[in-house]
């Protein structure tokens, strides 16, 4: 299915005409951002191929161009739509911030927290829920969470167990962008300070 993302370097395509036809070369299609490394015959309908990604991530895609080969009948081929992906071998990151735009190491008596998790780049597998699968969580529990139309932004609100110091961050190897890339590096880690016990005071004589 053409349009998809993809982290290897390396792609194997097919093609298979309508038809048995004679005249198809490697050099009959048009290629973006690939090389040729193989090209061969298996049938009279059917060409098999493999291209090589030059080092530059993005958009890649392949055409076979019109009348390069022709039927028995001698009738020109057609041309054909454009198959393409994009290449892609970056690792997504993530940045955890307050959605009330509170820094981290921040002091209140709050009963809720809610984080903000930005990831670089859309993610199918970046899923906030009860077994925390992406998060490493000190001192809270996790009571809602949603995701926005984007994909990029992901919301979570949790609640303090006991007062002191709380911690959320996403760990390494926790999710992977559209093209299989896993995020190598953890993300910042949010500190919240939670104190809900009243100041008391003392009286006595001085002097």
């Amino acid at each position: 299915i053409s349009g998809f993302n993809s982290n290897q370097d390396l792609m194997a395509v097919t093609y298979k005409f309508s038809e048995s036809v004679v005249g198809f070369e490697a050099d009959d299609v048009l290629l973006s951002g690939l090389e040729t490394v193989s090209f061969s015959k298996l049938n009279k309908t059917a060409f098999t191929a493999s291209y090589q990604s030059n080092e530059e991530e993005g958009l890649k895609s392949i055409t076979v161009l019109g009348a390069v080969c022709t039927d028995l009948a001698g009738n020109d081929n057609d041309n054909s739509e454009s198959f393409e992906w994009i290449y892609d071998t970056t690792s997504p990151t993530v940045v955890v911030s307050s959605s009330q735009d509170k820094e981290s190491g921040f002091a209140s008596s709050d009963t809720q927290l809610s984080l903000v998790f930005t990831t670089s780049e859309i993610s199918n597998d970046f899923v906030l829920d009860g077994l925390m699968n992406v998060l490493t969580v000190q001192g809270l529990v996790l009571v809602d969470h949603s995701y926005s139309t984007s994909g990029l932004t992901y919301t979570a609100t949790f609640e303090p167990i006991g007062d002191g110091l709380k911690t959320v961050y996403v760990h390494a190897d926790a999710f992977s962008d559209l093209a299989g890339n896993k995020n190598l590096e953890a993300s910042n880690t949010f500190e919240w300070n939670s104190d809900t016990t009243a100041p008391s005071v003392h009286i006595s004589i001085s002097g």
